[in-house]
């Protein structure tokens, strides 16, 4: 409801996945304090909720305004001089606050409210609960809200972990590893190919580290 803490604006226009809001003249702040967390409006980037009666249809703000809203593809611009508007990308839904899925089966129309994305939306986006999941951190926008991978995912398909030098990729592969020996997951059986000693140290108490030549092969703990 426009009366909740969370509102933000109403829905202007829809062009298929993309939606532009306007951003509501009653908001008292551009950092709204919603139960005790300081929230930042209109930050690239960020999630927000658009209740459809049981469904929730979330989306990621990609643009952020104040002047004409125009489109190419029209003649006319829509008018909303002076007025603070966003622009978001609608990527997954949930229905009666669970099973988040991406993608988007009902869409938005004109005047549907949108409000700001809470904890608890982003622990349903991010859902955390099923067995498979293995915390590797916490989630940027909330400390109070774990990162976690579906380790099933990981193992059944391939996958790579990608970044430029120094941005993490070692740090994330030892973290991944070392939630997963020492959580549920303690019969798990790796083999990693370590070329560079980086992991050697790491898993000392839960390893047997192998250094290998072309003349003799030896164990070294």
């Amino acid at each position: 409801m426009k009366s909740d803490l969370t509102f933000l604006g109403v829905v202007k226009k829809v062009v298929g996945s993309k939606v532009i809001v306007e951003i509501s003249d009653q908001i008292p702040s551009s950092n709204p304090i919603i139960y005790g967390k300081i929230y930042r409006l209109g930050q690239i980037g960020s999630f927000v909720r658009i209740p459809l009666g049981f469904h929730n249809v979330y989306g990621i703000i990609s643009m952020v305004g104040s002047t004409d809203i125009s489109d190419e593809r029209e003649q006319e611009p829509i008018q909303m001089k002076g007025q603070r508007w966003i622009e978001i990308s609608l990527f997954g839904e949930s229905y009666a606050n669970q099973n988040f899925q991406r993608g988007v089966s009902n869409y938005p129309t004109i005047e549907d409210e949108v409000h700001i994305v809470t904890e608890e939306d982003l622990a349903i986006i991010y859902e955390t609960k099923k067995r498979s999941m293995i915390e590797i951190g916490h989630h940027a926008s909330s400390e109070n809200l774990p990162a976690t991978v579906d380790i099933e995912k990981i193992v059944n398909r391939h996958g790579a972990i990608l970044g430029s030098t120094g941005s993490g990729k070692s740090n994330t592969v030892a973290t991944i590893l070392k939630s997963l020996i020492t959580n549920s997951f303690s019969n798990a059986r790796i083999i990693m190919i370590d070329p560079h000693g980086e992991y050697s140290t790491v898993f000392s108490d839960k390893s047997r580290t192998f250094a290998i030549n072309s003349a003799n092969p030896r164990i070294l703990s």
